[in-house]
């Protein structure tokens, strides 16, 4: 409400708006499962986890702000984008809704055939819509941007990330001190991607290992980076190994274990912001 409030001071005509409207929408994320975009973090807190999947509420919840959500919205729409290439080259796999009947299928595009949907009139086919690549672990639960077979003989996962001058410095890229008006000149100096994309992706492969009898083996992934100013791309290999995740696994069948037993889960950082977030609510 306080994040609400500040929005309605600023003099827009429009932008207030639109953001206090989005800060009104309710959060569709779930709050049941253990994400991978949160595990793979390097100060991921175990213990707010465990208080979020034991239904504890934060001091104040998080307000993602306008351009936030704007940030977010042109990750969605670029990875949207890739989906439907590949979609209509017919070597995406995953899981496919149809908007009018709401009837559901995993398969590959090139399997979709010309079905016609119950609810048209004029029997005309479903209109399937891609849904991404469901994978769940026990309570990790997570959706990955698809699974394609461009060669016709292996099955590869398909993470897509836009990035911006932010990212190149973190990769070292880009200098602290230099303007981000010179970036995207060093784009194509990229030779790997940020630690937390690449614990992430390790995570959806790790997760993947469950379709094996439904699709085959998936034990590669391309990343793809797309920078937003100007739409340069990179594609980066990740080759599955485990052992980049066992850790994780531990820490996440540790949550399991203790929501089980009614027990508590401790911060590995003594007390963290993101665990004195839910402490402070008591």
């Amino acid at each position: 409400m306080k994040a609400y409030l500040e929005a309605k001071k600023h003099e827009t005509v429009l932008l207030g708006e639109v953001d206090r409207y989005l800060q009104m929408l309710p959060n569709d994320r779930d709050a049941t499962v253990i994400h991978p975009s949160e595990m793979c973090k390097p100060d991921w807190c175990p213990r707010a986890t465990w208080h979020r999947l034991v239904g504890h509420s934060m001091k104040e919840a998080p307000v993602v702000p306008l351009r936030l959500n704007l940030i977010f919205e042109t990750g969605t729409e670029s990875g949207e984008k890739w989906q439907r290439w590949t979609g209509n080259m017919g070597i995406l796999w995953g899981r496919w809704k149809c908007p009018l009947c709401w009837e559901e299928k995993r398969a590959w595009s090139n399997e979709l055939g010309g079905d016609p949907c119950p609810t048209r009139n004029d029997h005309g086919p479903h209109m399937w819509k891609y849904k991404e690549v469901p994978l769940t672990h026990g309570r990790i639960g997570g959706h990955a941007d698809g699974i394609v077979n461009p060669s016709g003989d292996e099955n590869i996962l398909m993470e897509n990330k836009t990035i911006g001058p932010g990212t190149l410095r973190l990769l070292n890229v880009l200098g602290e001190e230099e303007a981000d008006e010179v970036a995207h000149d060093k784009f194509g100096r990229i030779t790997k991607i940020l630690p937390s994309h690449f614990r992430q992706t390790q995570i959806y492969l790790r997760m993947s290992q469950a379709l094996l009898s439904e699709i085959g083996p998936v034990q590669r992934a391309v990343v793809v980076y797309e920078y937003k100013s100007d739409q340069q791309v990179r594609e980066f290999v990740v080759e599955y190994d485990s052992r980049w995740t066992d850790h994780l696994w531990e820490v996440a069948d540790d949550i399991e274990w203790a929501i089980s037993k009614d027990r508590e889960v401790k911060c590995p950082h003594g007390v963290c912001a993101q665990c004195r977030a839910y402490e402070e609510a008591k």
